[in-house]
């Protein structure tokens, strides 16, 4: 599967790109997407996620840590990061829509 410690950091780097550029996507103030893209697209970026993790475990603790493994490494927290705020935004916007629809529902009743 993977022949190096670089190789997986490249993949896990490459699959925070992806979730961050699906989290951009969701983001539902600029998103003309209909619902059922909006779940595929989560489901998606769960499968992503499970993808990071997955591929954590498989890495190795070496002895001596290279320098391009430092800035891999760095480069990929920082995207973790970004990952984290953009999803945090969207599970507030995501929050505020719904007790928005919620008191809706409720003055109709």
């Amino acid at each position: 599967m993977f022949n190096s410690e670089e190789e997986i950091l490249a993949n896990i780097d490459a699959t925070l790109d992806q979730l961050i550029e699906n989290s951009l996507v969701l983001n539902p103030e600029e998103s003309s997407l209909m619902d059922y893209e909006i779940e595929a697209l989560q489901k998606t970026q769960e499968s992503l996620l499970a993808h990071v993790v997955h591929m954590q475990k498989h890495l190795h603790e070496p002895r001596k840590i290279s320098q391009k493994r430092e800035m891999i490494q760095s480069r990929i927290g920082k995207k973790i990061s970004e990952f984290g705020r953009l999803n945090q935004r969207l599970v507030k916007q995501v929050s505020k829509n719904f007790a928005k629809t919620n008191r809706k529902k409720k003055n109709l009743v």
